[in-house]
């Protein structure tokens, strides 16, 4: 029996059955959590910080005249939503609690302007 077993896998390679396949690397996509992506854009975003090295709240004036703020940098256009739902934005624990409910809503839209660093 075990001459047999042998015989059929010298023919198995001969024709290339058995490790046909065998040599392809496949690449497992990196599955990141919400947490690790929520960590990374605010790193880009403050670099993890509410307030700058003058102690005052980070705000950012943008181009087209809206502001940045704190640590996930929430864009002035969603301070009406945030304040309807009970979040100021300009504290450091609503600022995470907004980002987190953005993200819930939007993804990584509302970061896409510093998605080169996060990603």
């Amino acid at each position: 029996m075990k001459y047999i077993f042998i015989i059929v896998i010298v023919i198995m390679v001969y024709y290339g059955f058995y490790f046909e396949g065998l040599t392809e690397t496949y690449t497992l996509p990196v599955i990141r959590s919400k947490a690790e992506i929520m960590h990374d854009i605010a790193d880009c975003e403050s670099g993890n910080r509410h307030f700058g090295t003058d102690t005052k709240l980070l705000i950012h004036q943008n181009s087209n005249g809206s502001y940045d703020i704190g640590v996930y940098q929430i864009n002035s256009v969603w301070y009406d939503t945030a304040t309807k739902l009970g979040f100021n934005i300009f504290d450091k624990k609503d600022n995470l609690k907004f980002a987190n409910w953005l993200y819930d809503q939007m993804g990584t839209q509302p970061w896409n302007s510093s998605a080169n660093c996060w990603k």
